[in-house]
């Protein structure tokens, strides 16, 4: 039988760990900020765009599918600043990365340092793009 002093340990330490860890989650000690996917399908209006919010760190990389029922689509990645200036049509902002679906696409980009990245889809045409997205990272 396991004494009682021993128990209140045992319990201790699985609580210490669930508290470093996290309770509902694997222990993650590396350095990714954070790892996920979405799969979404988009209604682009012309000349509208859509951003998808991607937190990640040098030498993630971002794995993405994108499928254009419509016109083509342009494809850019954008760090938080920029995405700021295309959310507020100004005519400065700036992209780190560039593709196109014609009609469609897959690809990846790996983060050149840690930062908040947005995936932008954009509908440059006046027709309306119905848009298919599958990313991971």
């Amino acid at each position: 039988m396991i004494s009682m002093r021993k128990l209140i340990i045992l319990v201790s330490i699985i609580a210490l760990t669930a508290l470093v860890c996290g309770c509902c989650s694997v222990c993650n000690f590396s350095k990714s900020i954070n790892t996920g996917m979405s799969k979404k399908t988009y209604t682009l209006d012309g000349y509208t765009f859509e951003g998808v919010e991607v937190g990640l760190n040098e030498g993630n990389v971002l794995k993405y599918t994108v499928n254009s029922n419509g016109p083509s689509v342009d494809i850019y990645i954008v760090d938080e600043d920029n995405y700021k200036l295309l959310q507020a049509n100004s005519e400065e902002w700036d992209y780190i990365y560039y593709d196109y679906a014609e009609p469609s696409v897959s690809g990846e980009f790996t983060a050149y340092e840690d930062g908040t990245y947005y995936f932008v889809i954009d509908n440059y045409n006046d027709e309306t793009a119905i848009v298919s997205t599958d990313l991971s990272w």
